[in-house]
């Protein structure tokens, strides 16, 4: 059936309408013409031709009807892919922009990890140096550690 309908799509739609049209006319015509001798013995095969042809036209008319309709929705669809393309190409800018900020603010904040961290070796650079440079006698620092060693134990023990 659908190889019928492709095939017949390629007949141009006016000729369903004048076949229609014909159709319509012949059976009103033979209605008169019939009354004469020499119709009056065609007259019913003519009525069943004609007939058959406009049932096929308005068949033909309800194709060519629904093919618009269909053509009409995927014109809307193309319609609306259309934008949401555009729509589409204007998240991908945003999206890519968000991108860029976040890189951005990562690497302000890796730097700032960076600094931070060089501060952090040079503090514990001056407090090994303050350790050996101590004043305090290291006998007095082992028993500190020590008391502290033993408060940790206890508080493990509650």
């Amino acid at each position: 059936m659908e190889q019928l309908l492709w095939m017949l799509s390629f007949v141009p739609a006016w000729i369903y309408h004048l076949l229609l049209i014909c159709a319509i006319m012949s059976l009103a015509g033979i209605s008169f013409l019939g009354k004469l001798p020499f119709f009056n013995q065609y007259k019913l095969p003519f009525q069943v031709l004609m007939g058959l042809i406009l049932i096929f036209s308005i068949w033909m008319e309800g194709v060519i009807a629904n093919e618009e309709k269909w053509q009409a929705k995927i014109k809307e669809l193309e319609d609306k892919v259309i934008v949401a393309e555009a729509k589409g190409q204007e998240k991908t800018v945003e999206i890519q922009e968000k991108i860029v900020e976040k890189t951005r603010v990562i690497k302000e904040k890796g730097q700032e990890v960076i600094k931070f961290v060089d501060r952090v070796i040079t503090n514990k650079e001056e407090v090994v140096k303050y350790v050996e440079h101590c004043s305090i006698p290291k006998d007095i620092i082992e028993l500190h550690n020590q008391a502290v060693m033993i408060n940790s134990k206890e508080g493990e023990k509650k």
